[in-house]
């Protein structure tokens, strides 16, 4: 078997842990930081846009969205251009987490690349964007 699938698998699968249990006190999971990282770069995207955004399908969007709406960190209005659309919005909860959503993602990114060198991190960063790409 061929170590370098299982080993990206495994490191893989021990970063989606590390980042869910970071984010846990903040009562939000990697994709739902996804999502509010996705709005705040862009507030009113659409499920679809969203969806496609973070390379999810639509029911995942839909669970996702359905969570952080209970939770309070997102609302939907229809699309005035197109009722089929339904937009979905940052509420007043999702912009208060924001500085502690970044300093979260600086201490997962301290505690899991600060052994590598820039060159190492450039070059590790182009590698995933390969891999992405093939994905």
């Amino acid at each position: 078997m061929n170590e370098l699938p299982v080993l990206f698998a495994r490191t893989a699968a021990a970063y989606r842990v590390s980042i869910d249990r970071s984010f846990a006190a903040l009562n939000l999971n990697g994709g739902q930081v996804g999502v509010l990282m996705s709005l705040w770069h862009k507030d009113g995207r659409t499920q679809a846009e969203l969806a496609r955004d973070l390379g999810v399908s639509a029911p995942t969007i839909n669970k996702m969205l359905a969570t952080m709406t209970e939770r309070g960190f997102v609302r939907s209005m229809r699309c005035a251009e197109d009722s089929r659309a339904v937009r979905i919005y940052l509420t007043d909860r999702a912009v208060e987490v924001r500085e502690s959503v970044e300093n979260c993602w600086a201490e997962l990114e301290r505690r899991h690349f600060g052994s590598f060198t820039e060159t190492e991190k450039l070059i590790f960063l182009q590698l995933l964007g390969k891999c992405e790409r093939n994905c």
